[in-house]
């Protein structure tokens, strides 16, 4: 019992100082995240759910993922990063617990979760860290920003490389207009992707924004567009810092209220 207290202290430490940090330069990304390119492209800080690589998230330092809670299955412990396909090649990331914000009662709304992985993954040209927007953050129309997508080269065979495309971030009120679907909450944040790939959002994929000479994580995207062409939406990363610790579990814990 007394080593468990002391795992939850140490972890919701950890955890508090994480966020209270939102906006700082990641933990040891070596400036990993500079811009050098108009785009980022192959986002080396997405790592890949083993769902048929259909569910995502970021990752935020060496020890620390970010991702919606839709994507949380009991069966699957682990990750992939360093992959923008389903390939051999990948590294294995196994996660030992997860810190939810899911604040409805229905568990699906708005709701983010932190892996914690069991081990610190080592980065390098493929595996990059991304820093959270801080709590000051507005985002309009005006900020070059981009979403993820599944970019299919055999439909037929499922087979697609997930990257980030050029996209435009949509006001709340625009939003619910275009949106078929509840109101879009002062958490939650729209944006669409452009080019031709109006259905691929990937669920707990990040949006990504341009700040000076660095990209940042603003949003988590929830849920793919209920309809072609209607925005994505994503949950609001700098809105959630303060409540995440509200809710803590432990893995198995966490999965049994999700899916029992």
């Amino acid at each position: 019992m007394l080593k468990m207290a002391l795992q939850q202290f140490v972890s919701r430490f950890t955890l508090m100082t994480l966020l209270l940090c939102s906006g700082c330069h990641p933990v040891v990304t070596d400036n990993s995240t500079l811009v050098e390119n108009v785009s980022p492209g192959i986002s080396p800080w997405m790592v890949y759910f083993p769902i048929n690589f259909r569910c995502s998230g970021s990752l935020i330092t060496n020890e620390w993922v970010l991702t919606d809670g839709n994507c949380l299955n009991r069966d699957f412990t682990f990750l992939f990063v360093g992959v923008v396909r389903p390939e051999p090649n990948g590294i294995i990331l196994h996660f030992s617990s997860a810190f939810c914000n899911i604040e409805n009662e229905d568990r699906n709304s708005s709701g983010i979760c932190l892996l914690k992985l069991s081990d610190p993954v080592t980065f390098s040209k493929r595996i990059q860290a991304i820093p959270l927007a801080s709590n000051m953050s507005t985002f309009d129309n005006s900020i070059s920003s981009w979403v993820s997508v599944n970019d299919f080269i055999d439909i037929k065979l499922n087979i697609s490389i997930q990257r980030e495309v050029e996209a435009s971030i949509l006001g709340n009120n625009q939003c619910n207009c275009e949106q078929n679907r509840t109101n879009i909450t002062e958490k939650e944040m729209c944006a669409r992707a452009g080019g031709s790939y109006p259905c691929q959002h990937i669920p707990g994929s990040p949006l990504v924004v341009r700040v000076g000479s660095q990209f940042v994580l603003a949003g988590v995207a929830t849920s793919p567009p209920s309809t072609c062409g209607d925005p994505g939406v994503f949950t609001r990363v700098s809105l959630h810092g303060n409540t995440f610790i509200s809710y803590h579990y432990y893995w198995h814990d966490c999965c049994h209220s999700y899916y029992t």
